[in-house]
């Protein structure tokens, strides 16, 4: 009350009086402050015997109108009869010697102001804010009555030992049944007020502006620093005339800022409180404490627009035990409903047994592992993020239908990789993964092509399925070439698995065979690519072998690279032939395996071959030799699913060079079945960098 911005007359000098002993019928105790208007003692009265707060008047504020205040003062409490509000016992007037001054004795309050009680209990944002909607309650007892009082702040709500706030000093109040109406500033130029609590309309406003809105902003800026530590607006170190100015036309900061968990109702509350403009303003101090209260019980507040997701937040907070009984019955009977779903569902899910053997077929007894799955895309062929099936040995376990990858991860650091399609109500499959050592897989010559979102730049041709498509691929390894004959031998060798129709008139179980070619020096059966073979024998060969088949997208990334080229090994240029490019008879010149045969044992190169045509990475014949399975299926132009009947085979053959063709035109989709074997279309490995 002391500052310069308080209700105190300006160079009034606030030097204490000796203690007087008695005033009128009161015993005087102690001297408890003083103020703007007076002195405040603490005495006793005798008869009926109670302590009470006697308020004595300045002996220097002698002129008319301050007279008028005080006495104005004591005419409004006498009228007020509220918990929260001092009650006046009497009203009188005593000669300390300086002649007849006035007095009020009220209601004594044994306690500290708000904001001290709120520090010093270290009070919770719920219980500060009970305590301000029932100083509100006070404020808006006054109001019903006619009373306005116009410098509420924390000073002037004390707060008892029991946790009661009482509202004290309505030395500047307001009433509308007075003769007196004093205006907001006086010709001497002193502010009936606390500037920091003052409404813009109270600073700067006619005296019929002053309303009980007023009172409804300094409730606000009040529950502002109980809340935030800070009054709103911070004018302390401010001129008089400066602080006015920033008053009356800033808006208050959001409490927000100052406390972010205070965000929500809470802030919203503060701000309608202290809107400028009085209209958009409380309408009353009831009105702010129901907001509160609601607040307080998870009810929506009106001074937020209530939308449906607001009004069912605020009813479950409200009802949480109704709630919770209500969602635990509807959990229970959705509980119910899920499980016997689920169990449908996993009953006419397909079941896998996964047997683990050696390159040798010999099964092993007890291998370690884990069990993944990833689901393949039927448009894009992209590899799904895997999912656990579980630990080996892994039997008849539910497996989800569609086309996936399944990956064995062994405990020594090798994988196991195959595709299969399950489809629903297909009952039980047993599936045979073969375990290799993780040290000759990775012997290998693979390139390593690190993780990677691939977009292809063709938009033809139409058959391809991942046309201007994103498809993210991790990390993987590719065959520097294609499996050659001496390789798929040693499969067939191993396995006890038919050879190609092909083979059938070569002696191949035997390695060094020559093979003569017209104009030219002979070459090793075993050195040629392997050709002949489905998209499934390929397939099976790649899991024998420690790996599997690439993807369409892979396969494209491994041979375009980063620059998306168009040509492996350069650009042709002047009409020349591509560079290292083998060159022979076209493949659809003829009509039978037999002429395919014969072609390709004249045209076909050895898989080490041109090592001048290897691609920036170290990759041999991406383009020409033969053509490559992949493992991604053909999608229709315009389809929605993937005709599971064909394949797509990439990078042409040994008539890439007749076709003018080049990486964008490369696609050959091909059958899966034995009849999709041709006599120029191979294969090479790709292999997962982790599961």
């Amino acid at each position: 009350m002391e500052s310069p911005h308080d209700t105190a007359p300006r160079g009034e000098p606030q030097s204490p009086t000796a203690l007087p002993e008695r005033i009128g019928a009161f015993r005087v105790l102690r001297r408890v402050g003083a103020g703007g208007m007076g002195v405040v003692y603490e005495a006793e009265q005798l008869s009926p015997r109670r302590r009470v707060a006697l308020k004595m008047m300045h002996p220097t504020l002698t002129s008319p109108e301050a007279l008028k205040r005080f006495e104005l003062e004591g005419q409004v409490l006498a009228r007020l009869q509220h918990p929260g509000i001092a009650r006046v016992f009497e009203c009188g007037s005593f000669d300390l010697g300086r002649g007849a001054q006035p007095y009020i004795a009220m209601e004594f309050v044994d306690g500290c102001d708000v904001k001290s009680y709120c520090d010093r209990e270290q009070l919770s944002v719920a219980r500060r804010l009970e305590l301000a909607a029932s100083i509100a309650d006070a404020v808006q007892h006054a109001h019903e009555r006619g009373v306005v009082h116009r410098d509420l702040k924390p000073a002037n709500v004390l707060v008892d030992a029991r946790g009661t706030a009482v509202v004290v000093d309505f030395g500047v109040a307001r009433a509308s049944e007075s003769s007196l109406d004093v205006s907001v500033q006086t010709q001497t130029g002193q502010l009936l007020g606390t500037l920091a609590y003052m409404a813009p309309e109270q600073l700067v406003g006619p005296r019929s502006a002053v309303t009980r809105q007023v009172d409804v902003y300094a409730l606000g800026a009040m529950l502002y620093e109980l809340l935030a530590g800070r009054t709103p607006h911070d004018v302390s170190a401010l001129p008089l005339a400066a602080a006015i100015a920033l008053l009356a036309s800033a808006e208050a900061p959001k409490l927000g800022r100052v406390r972010a968990d205070l965000r929500g109702d809470v802030e919203t509350i503060v701000a309608a409180a202290l809107e400028r403009d009085p209209r958009r303003r409380y309408a009353s101090a009831a009105d702010f404490a129901a907001d509160l209260r609601a607040h307080l019980a998870h009810r929506p507040i009106r001074a937020r627009r209530p939308s449906l997701a607001y009004r069912a937040r605020k009813f479950v907070r409200r009802r949480r035990g109704l709630v919770a009984a209500g969602a635990a019955t509807l959990l229970a009977l959705l509980a119910g409903a899920w499980l016997r779903e689920e169990l449908r569902h996993r009953a006419s899910l397909p079941r896998v047994t996964i047997a683990v053997r050696d390159t040798s077929g010999a099964l092993l007894p007890s291998p370690t592992g884990r069990v993944w799955r990833r689901a393949i895309d039927d448009l894009s062929g992209e590899v799904r993020p895997r999912e656990s099936l579980g630990e080996l040995p892994l039997l008849d376990e539910p497996i989800g239908a569609g086309r996936c990858r399944i990956t064995v991860e062994f405990v020594d650091g090798a994988l196991a990789e195959c595709t299969r399609e399950f489809a629903l109500d297909s009952g039980s499959h047993a599936l045979d993964v073969t375990w290799r050592p993780a040290r000759e897989a990775a012997a290998r010559e693979m390139v390593r092509f690190d993780a990677h979102t691939w977009r292809n730049p063709q938009t033809s041709p139409s058959t391809c399925p991942n046309r201007v498509r994103p498809v993210k691929l991790d990390a993987y390894h590719l065959d520097r070439r294609e499996v050659s004959n001496a390789e798929y031998r040693e499969f067939l060798l191993a396995t006890g698995r038919p050879p190609p129709p092909v083979w059938s008139s070569l002696a191949w179980r035997e390695p060094g065979l020559l093979l003569e070619r017209d104009g030219g020096a002979a070459v090793r059966f075993d050195e040629l690519p392997v050709v002949g073979v489905s998209a499934q024998e390929a397939q099976a060969y790649a899991e024998w072998a420690g790996a599997r088949l690439a993807t369409h997208a892979e396969w494209e990334w491994a041979a375009r690279g980063a620059s998306n080229r168009d040509y492996p090994w350069g650009e042709q240029t002047g009409g020349a032939p591509l560079r290292g490019a083998t060159r022979g008879a076209a493949c659809d010149d003829y009509s039978t395996l037999a002429e395919g045969w014969r072609i390709y044992l004249a045209n076909a190169a050895p898989v080490d071959s041109h090592s001048d045509a290897a691609t920036p990475e170290g990759l041999l014949h991406m383009l020409g030799n033969v053509a490559e399975f992949t493992e991604t299926l053909l999608v229709p132009s315009g389809g929605t699913a993937a005709d599971r009947s064909r394949c797509y085979a990439m990078g042409a053959a040994w008539d890439a060079q007749i076709h003018a063709s080049s990486l964008a035109n490369a696609h050959s989709p091909h059958m899966l079945g034995p009849d999709g074997a041709t006599t120029f279309t191979g294969f090479r490995c790709a292999r997962s960098a982790a599961p």
